[in-house]
C-alpha cells in the first residue's frame, strides 16, 4: 500500500506539545484519534511557553467526515475538561449545523459517566452551551450570523467550522477580540473552498507556503488529474473519468487510511452527488475562479509568469481602468520584447480614481507615452478631466475594446505574453470571465475587481499595433 500523506502540512516550531493529554480525552469518549488526528492535536497544543500556543491559527482542510469536526471536537472538550480554558466559542455557518454539532458533543460526553456528571447542558432557541459545573468553564455553540457572533467577550479559543462560508466581516468580529489574550487560538476547519470562499482562500494560500510563523496548516486532497476525454461530463462509469479513479479517492480521504470510511461508502457518494460536489467534497478540488472557467485557461496565465521580468525600456502606452463602484483605479503598461513576447505590468493600483488624472499627466509628461482609456467603461466620466488636465488621450470605442480583449487573450493562450506575477494583476485575471458583446465577447467581472487586467489590456492594444512613441527608461 502506498504511504499516503497530506498535500500540505506545516506547523511552527515549539518546545513541547500537550497533544497526548487531548488524545486521552478522545479515548475516554470513544473517539480514539488516529495518526493524522494525533498530528493535528499535537499542532493545536504545541507551546513555546506554558499557556502560550505556538500557533495562533490552526487550520485543517479536507473531505467531509474525515478528520475536521471530530478532531476539533476532541480539542474543544479537552479545553473544557483538562486545560482550564474559561470560554470556547464553536462557530458554524448555519444554526442547524451548530445545533447538530452540539448534539454530537452531548452524545460523546454521554458515553462516559465520569465526564457526564461534571457538566450541564443549556439549549435555547439560538443559545447552546456545555458548562463545567464546578469551574463555570463553557463551550458556546452558535452560527456566525446569530447571537454567537456577538458573544465574544472573554473568549480564549474559537473554532470556526464550515470555514468555506467564512466572510471577512466574521474575521473582523472574531480576531480583534483576542488581541489582549496571549494564550488565544483560532481553529479553522473546512472542506475545499467555493468560488466565493475568499477568506478561506487567503488562509489556504498562507498555509500552503508554510512560512507563517503562527499558522499550523494541514490540507488533505488529491492532485488534479484530467479525464481521458477533455470533454468528459463526469457521469459515473465513464471510461477514463478522474472522478472514478480509486487512487485519487485514497489520496484525498485520510479516513480511508485507518478504516473509518470505506470505498463502498465513497461509491455511494459518487453515485448520489453532482460531480462538482463530489470533486470538491471528497477530492478537495477547490472551486477557484480560474478553475471554474474564467477568461483564461487554467494554466496559461501561470505559464506566462516570469518573476524576474524587468520593466522594458520601451513602453509605448499606459492604460487607465477602474472598478464600476469607484473604489479602485489601476494603471497598466504593455510593451513588446525582442523575442516577440508582450510584456505586461501593473504600474499602480490605489483606492479611489481621481488620483489617476494627475498621475496620468505626470507619466505622460515625463515619458511621452500614450494614455489609453475605454470610452464606454467605468472611467468614461474622467475623460473630460483628463483632457482638461492636458493629457493626450487615446479613447477606445466598444469595438476596439472587444478587439483588445481578443488580442490579449490570444497572446496569453499562445504563450506570447509575460508578466512578473504581480498579486493584484493575477487576482484580476482570476476574477475575469467573458461577457457577450453582440456576437463577440469581452472581459467581464466574475469575482472582485478586474481593473488591473483591463488597464494592461488597454495598453496592450497600442503596444501590439506599434507606432511612433518615445523610448521610456521606466515608469514610476
Amino acid at each position: 500500500m502506498t504511504d499516503w500523506a497530506p498535500l500540505y502540512r506545516h506547523r511552527p516550531s515549539a518546545r513541547w506539545t500537550n497533544g497526548d493529554l487531548a488524545a486521552k480525552v478522545g479515548f475516554d469518549l470513544g473517539l480514539p484519534p488516529d495518526d493524522e488526528q494525533r498530528w493535528l492535536l499535537d499542532a493545536i497544543y504545541a507551546e513555546k511557553a506554558p499557556g502560550r500556543p505556538a500557533s495562533f491559527e490552526v487550520a485543517v482542510i479536507g473531505p467531509r467526515q474525515n478528520i475536521k469536526t471530530s478532531t476539533l471536537g476532541i480539542a474543544a472538550l479537552a479545553d473544557l475538561f483538562v486545560f482550564g480554558v474559561e470560554k470556547h466559542l464553536w462557530s458554524a455557518h448555519l444554526d442547524d449545523t451548530a445545533c447538530k454539532t452540539f448534539a454530537d458533543f452531548k452524545a460523546w460526553i454521554a458515553t462516559n459517566p465520569d465526564y457526564l456528571e461534571q457538566v450541564r447542558f443549556y439549549e435555547g432557541h439560538q443559545d447552546r452551551a456545555i458548562v463545567h459545573e464546578e469551574s463555570g468553564r463553557r463551550i458556546d455553540f452558535g452560527s456566525r450570523t446569530g447571537k454567537a457572533s456577538r458573544g465574544l467577550t472573554g473568549v480564549e479559543r474559537v473554532t470556526i467550522d464550515e470555514a468555506l462560508y467564512l466572510e471577512p466581516r466574521h474575521m473582523g468580529a472574531i480576531y480583534p477580540t483576542m488581541l489582549t489574550r496571549p494564550g488565544a487560538q483560532v481553529r479553522i476547519g473546512s472542506s475545499a473552498g467555493m468560488v466565493g470562499s475568499a477568506a478561506l482562500r487567503g488562509i489556504r494560500d498562507r498555509g500552503r507556503l508554510g512560512k507563517d510563523a503562527r499558522l499550523a496548516y494541514v490540507e488533505y486532497g488529491a492532485p488534479r488529474r484530467p479525464c481521458a476525454d477533455e470533454k468528459c461530463l463526469h457521469a459515473v462509469g465513464t471510461p477514463g473519468c478522474a472522478l472514478d479513479d480509486r487512487e485519487l479517492w485514497w489520496w484525498a480521504n485520510c479516513a480511508l487510511w485507518c478504516g473509518r470510511i470505506t470505498e463502498d461508502a465513497l461509491e455511494d457518494q459518487r453515485r448520489s452527488l453532482p460531480p462538482e460536489e463530489f470533486m470538491r467534497e471528497f477530492l478537495s478540488w477547490w472551486e477557484d475562479p480560474l478553475s471554474l472557467g474564467g477568461a483564461f485557461s487554467p494554466d496559461a496565465w501561470e505559464r506566462s509568469t516570469d518573476a524576474g521580468l524587468e520593466q522594458p525600456e520601451q513602453v509605448p502606452a499606459i492604460g487607465l481602468a477602474g472598478s464600476p463602484d469607484g473604489a479602485y483605479g489601476a494603471i497598466g503598461s504593455a510593451a513588446m520584447l525582442g523575442d516577440d513576447r508582450l510584456a505586461l505590468a501593473l504600474v499602480d493600483r490605489r483606492r479611489g480614481q481621481w488620483w489617476m488624472v494627475a498621475e496620468a499627466k505626470r507619466i505622460q509628461d515625463v515619458h511621452g507615452c500614450a494614455v489609453v482609456v475605454d470610452g464606454r467603461g467605468p472611467l468614461s466620466y474622467l475623460v473630460p478631466d483628463l483632457t482638461e488636465a492636458g493629457v493626450a488621450l487615446t479613447v477606445l470605442d466598444m469595438g476596439e475594446w472587444v478587439d483588445a480583449c481578443a488580442s490579449l487573450w490570444r497572446r496569453v493562450e499562445d504563450g506570447k505574453a509575460t508578466h512578473n506575477g504581480d498579486r493584484d494583476l493575477s487576482a484580476a485575471v482570476l476574477g475575469a470571465a467573458w461577457r457577450d458583446v453582440g456576437d463577440r465577447r469581452a472581459f467581464g467581472r466574475k469575482a472582485g475587481d478586474i481593473s488591473a487586467l483591463e488597464a494592461v489590456t488597454l495598453a496592450a492594444k497600442v503596444a501590439l499595433e506599434g507606432g511612433d512613441y518615445d523610448v521610456l527608461d521606466s515608469i514610476g
